[in-house]
């Protein structure tokens, strides 16, 4: 499925897209239930999922009580469509809680990619202790325990159903989800209305609530609970979709799922004009708006600079010739050059690749950048959007996958080869894509850190889209990524706003 008449291989691309899936997983994902019976009797409960009206997936949450602790488990399993592609993601986790409330230990497991990402973390008073593990290998550290109150999940079950039977009309909840990350998020819910719901046969008596997660900056949801307080349903307007879980019987929940929802085509940009031979683009001037909340802060690096128009906008000029100057703070920051579990940098099968990759570069660093990054475009010959988000050395190793896959492998390799690197997420325009015509995609890429004219300065390279050109001025540059162990979705907050209310207009291209 040609993106380009330029490119010589059918490519795919998508958005960045663990950013869409881990969302979408954790809002099915939170706790749901609330204290509905004694603390030691057990519950079950089950719940359907839908994306814009297709039953997309399912959430179960148990809670029981051993002795002198709680255990809190969830499971969300997620049917999607990537344009005509099916994929599936699994999201568990265990919290375990003494009955008065202090946090034990935790562990989160997200199957996204080829292979799993699992999390367990240890709460050691003023410390935690983090072990993650992916592809075969681990890592574990030790970092300071969150200083601001938070309540793990049976605790916060407790007080939020003291407040809502006091009949607060506003609760706000400080929490810990091993899934969201490591820092506490919290949770506010206001407007408490009257209402009822339809479960099955009956009707039921219910409270509404406008509820906000300080991850999903201006993200709105409804919650919907009975007299129990239990939740009965959830409705969460995201990147142009609504995601809905409805309470179910088990075998509802269970039932077979055709194809879940598509929801990479919604994702695409269509601008106020066409922009002609896009790949050969040198600078163009972007303004981007959104309709409502606040444009996010985009970066001013490698050939974008941003300039904030009021509130709601941002014109962005992308010079591919006159990149600017990297920060001071970036020339040593350790982030740009460390192993990680999804940038395996250190690994013999990565430094195979650069051998083979620069056999024929030049001496320089940009020379032996652009040769690996051509290296990665022809390296991976398996254009698929079957994949989630697989780490470098899963990439090496199955020589598929879509821009992600690109972008990871090749900041794995330069920095194996001694150049720092990291990833950008953002959009492209490409001229055909899943039946859309002039579009501009979400996306992902590569930066190198490398000196031009004798200013260190974050280049851009691109390995997914063209074999001859390294990067073009058609390139939205929204968030970074460094790949790190600890890095979690809010390394994509600037997406998430953007996805389903964001205008391109086109002042010009050259």
């Amino acid at each position: 499925m040609p993106i380009t008449t330029v490119a010589r291989r059918p490519m795919r691309f998508s958005a960045p897209f663990c950013a869409l899936v881990a969302l979408l997983g954790l809002l099915a994902h939170m706790p749901v239930a609330l204290a509905t019976g004694p603390e030691t009797e057990p519950r079950d409960l089950w719940y359907t999922l839908w994306i814009d009206g297709v039953r997309s997936g399912y959430s179960r949450q148990t809670v029981t009580t051993a002795e002198d602790r709680i255990s809190t488990n969830s499971r969300t399993s997620l049917a999607i469509k990537r344009g005509p592609v099916e994929m599936s993601i699994v999201m568990e986790s265990t919290f375990v809680e003494s009955l008065d409330g202090k946090p034990i230990w935790a562990s989160s497991e997200q199957r996204i990619g080829a292979l799993p990402v699992k999390t367990m973390v240890e709460f050691l008073g003023d410390s935690l202790k983090v072990t993650r593990t992916q592809a075969g290998m681990t890592s574990t550290e030790t970092q300071d325990a969150p200083t601001e109150p938070w309540l793990p999940p049976a605790a916060a079950e407790r007080y939020v159903l003291q407040r809502m039977q006091a009949g607060a009309s506003e609760i706000v909840l400080r929490t810990l989800d091993p899934s969201a990350g490591l820092a506490p998020i919290t949770i506010t819910r206001t407007d408490f209305q009257r209402d009822s719901e339809q479960i099955g046969d009956r009707t039921i008596e219910t409270r509404i609530a406008r509820s906000t997660i300080s991850y999903m900056p201006g993200v709105e949801m409804i919650e919907e609970f009975d007299a129990e307080g239990t939740t009965v349903r959830t409705e969460t307007p995201m990147a142009g979709m609504r995601i809905v879980s409805i309470l179910a019987d088990e075998a509802t929940a269970l039932a077979n799922i055709k194809g879940g929802a598509e929801v990479m085509v919604r994702s695409l940009i269509k601008p106020d004009r066409p922009i002609k031979r896009a790949r050969d683009l040198k600078k163009s001037v972007l303004y981007l708006s959104i309709a409502s909340d606040h444009m996010p802060s985009l970066p001013t690096t490698g050939a974008q600079r941003v300039e904030r128009v009021g509130d709601q906008a941002s014109r962005l000029t992308i010079d591919t010739v006159h990149p600017v100057a990297a920060p001071e703070s970036d020339l040593a920051d350790p982030a740009n050059t460390k192993s990680t579990l999804m940038c395996q940098s250190d690994d013999a099968e990565i430094y195979a690749l650069v051998t083979k990759a620069v056999t024929d570069a030049g001496p320089s660093k940009a020379e032996r950048a652009e040769a690996m990054r051509r290296f990665v475009r022809t390296y991976l010959n398996q254009k698929s959007l079957d994949v989630g988000f697989a780490s470098a050395l899963e990439t090496a190793r199955t020589r598929s996958g879509d821009c992600t896959e690109h972008a990871v492998l090749l900041a794995a390799m330069l920095r194996a080869d001694g150049i720092p690197a990291r990833g950008v997420t953002g959009l492209v325009y490409v001229d055909q894509f899943l039946g859309e015509s002039g579009v501009f995609g979400y996306h992902m890429w590569a930066q190198a850190l490398l000196d031009v004219g004798g200013t260190p300065t974050w280049v851009d390279l691109d390995a997914a889209i063209d074999d001859k050109r390294p990067f073009d001025a058609t390139h939205i540059a929204c968030s970074l990524v460094t790949f790190a162990d600890s890095e979690t979705i809010e390394a994509f907050q600037a997406i998430i706003p953007l996805m389903g209310s964001l205008e391109i207009n086109v002042e010009s291209a050259e």
